[in-house]
């Protein structure tokens, strides 16, 4: 049809525009990363102790964020990743029961995206903060030498913090506009962060184990969209979140 072929043909003409270009050289961009990361942990007897771990990390941007739409120009808005993550926590062990319950804290700051607007469209989101912080609980029962039973629970609340600039390129990678993105206090995606799970194994015969699990996942939205993000009004309106489901795995 008409439209599969212009897009044949812009397919095309981009293949013939990179094969008649000639070789060429960028300058060089330098980012040196570092972390600082430490922790502690206190015994209260020899079954409860509490512990704290904390770090800072950079990370250098992906390349495709160093150079501005994929050009051999060097982005001088491109930052490095942060991350400061904190955790305090208390464990409890025994002979028969293993747990640990834990507070963390983790914050993304100068984060960078690339979304598919369509019709080789694309936007570069940089420069996004996000807050990550909830409770895990886990733990592992062995009442007997063959039986172990096992759970896990986690509540996390994790938003994007701040409103930003996308930059819009066409297929080509040439600069279309800028476009107020009103991210802030929407929930990141593409996670669920809510989730359980509980398990029970038994070996049933020397060395053979047979396993059943139930995995629960809710508040899973989606990745928001930069184009529906662009009025004021949208602003702490969530995506569209997944409804809440369960797998079950049998495992031998």
């Amino acid at each position: 049809d008409e439209e599969l072929h212009t897009q044949l043909m812009s397919d095309y003409n981009r293949i013939m525009n990179l094969q008649a270009m000639q070789p060429q050289v960028s300058d060089w961009i330098d980012f040196w990363a570092y972390s600082i990361k430490g922790g502690a942990n206190y015994n209260l007897t020899d079954n409860h102790n509490v512990f704290a771990n904390a770090g800072y990390f950079t990370r250098a941007p992906f390349f495709r964020f160093a150079f501005v739409g994929f050009t051999n120009t060097l982005n001088p808005g491109v930052n490095y990743e942060r991350v400061f993550s904190s955790e305090v926590g208390y464990g409890y062990r025994s002979t028969v029961a293993a747990a640990n319950v834990i507070l963390y804290r983790t914050e993304w700051l100068d984060k960078a995206l690339v979304r598919n607007l369509g019709q080789g469209v694309i936007a570069n989101i940089t420069g996004l903060d996000a807050l990550h912080q909830g409770l895990e609980i886990d733990f592992t029962i062995r009442p007997d030498r063959r039986t172990e039973i096992r759970g896990m629970f986690s509540y996390g609340d994790w938003t994007w913090k701040d409103d930003l600039i996308a930059e819009v390129f066409d297929e080509n990678q040439v600069f279309l506009d800028s476009i107020q993105v009103y991210a802030g206090g929407l929930r990141v995606g593409n996670s669920a962060q809510t989730t359980a799970a509980l398990g029970v194994s038994y070996e049933v015969l020397p060395n053979l184990r047979l396993g059943f699990d139930v995995n629960h996942f809710d508040r899973n939205f989606a990745d928001f969209n930069v184009e529906d993000r662009g009025d004021p009004d949208s602003r702490g309106q969530d995506s569209w979140k997944m409804p809440a489901h369960q797998l079950v795995d049998l495992s031998l």
